[in-house]
């Protein structure tokens, strides 16, 4: 999988890069409701039920 992200290019030049992240994250942690409600959610034009922006209310 690796190999097909890194050779992957576009027409137009663009180039991916990507390497296998082996440290373990915890599993199963959930953001209470004060963290949720700091967070700004923008939805995309396209989908936009399925697709957003978050962005922290400073």
């Amino acid at each position: 999988m690796l190999n097909f992200i890194r050779t992957t290019s576009t027409q137009t030049g663009l180039v991916v890069t990507a390497y296998l992240d082996r440290k373990e994250y915890p599993t199963g942690l959930k953001p209470g409701p004060q963290l949720i409600s700091s967070l700004t959610l923008r939805p995309s034009s396209t989908l936009p039920r399925w697709s957003y922006t978050i962005t922290p209310n400073l």
